[in-house]
C-alpha cells in the first residue's frame, strides 16, 4: 500500500463505500508506524467523520479517528500520532463531545489527555451535553460516574485552574461533585486549592 501511495500520494484521500478514507482502515488494523506513513500523506484524514460501526459495531455515531482512538481506547502512540498529524481533529464535536471529554471521563492516561490539550487547550473551556448535564471537562471528571485519574484532574487544573470555579448545568462546581461520591482527599484537595472560596 506504501508503494502505491508513494507513486500518488492523493490516494490517501480516496473514500471507499467500505473502509472510508486509507486513514481510517490503516487506524484500526495496522500497526503505528504504517499509521504514520499514512497520516503524513494525507494528515486531513484524521478530522474526516466515518461511521466506524460498519466495522466494530461498538460505536453507533460517526467520530474521526482521534475520537475513536480514545472510545477504544488505543495505544498513546496512535493518539498521539493522530492529534499531532491533524491537531484541528481534537476541537470537532461527535455525538456532541470532543475527545478530551470522553478522554477525562474514560480514564484513559494522562499522557493521552496531554496530548489532547497540547492540541486543542481551548477544549477545557467547552461545554458539552445538554441541560442538567452540560459541563466542562473538569466537571465530566470529577462526577461519580467518571473513571479520571487524580493526575488527569491536576493537568485539567494546570492548563485552567479558572474552570475549579465554574458551575455546570446542574449549578454544581467541580468540588461538588467530589463532596458526593466521597472522592480521594488528594482530588478534592487539589479543587479547594484552586477555588479556596468555594
Amino acid at each position: 500500500v506504501l508503494m502505491v501511495l508513494k507513486a500518488g500520494p492523493a490516494a490517501a484521500g480516496v473514500k471507499s463505500r467500505q473502509f472510508g478514507l486509507l486513514t481510517h482502515w490503516a487506524c484500526i488494523s495496522k500497526p503505528v508506524a504504517f499509521v504514520s506513513a499514512i497520516v503524513a500523506l494525507y494528515p486531513e484524514g484524521v478530522a474526516h467523520l466515518y461511521d466506524v460501526e460498519t466495522w466494530r459495531g461498538a460505536f453507533s455515531q460517526p467520530m474521526t479517528m482521534l475520537h475513536w482512538s480514545v472510545l477504544s481506547k488505543a495505544s498513546y502512540e496512535l493518539t498521539l500520532t493522530l492529534a499531532k498529524a491533524c491537531p484541528s481533529a481534537a476541537s470537532i464535536k461527535c455525538a456532541g463531545r470532543m475527545p478530551l471529554h470522553n478522554a477525562v471521563e474514560m480514564g484513559v492516561s494522562v499522557e493521552i489527555v496531554d496530548c489532547l490539550l497540547e492540541a486543542f487547550p481551548g477544549a477545557t473551556k467547552v461545554r458539552v451535553g445538554q441541560g442538567k448535564s452540560a459541563g466542562l471537562p473538569l466537571h465530566w471528571a470529577c462526577r461519580p460516574d467518571s473513571k479520571a485519574l487524580i493526575a488527569t484532574v491536576k493537568t485539567l487544573l494546570d492548563v485552567d485552574s479558572s474552570a475549579a470555579k465554574e458551575v455546570d448545568g446542574a449549578g454544581k462546581l467541580p468540588l461538588r461533585f467530589c463532596y458526593e461520591w466521597d472522592a480521594p482527599e488528594e482530588m478534592t484537595n487539589l479543587l479547594h486549592d484552586a477555588y479556596p472560596e468555594a
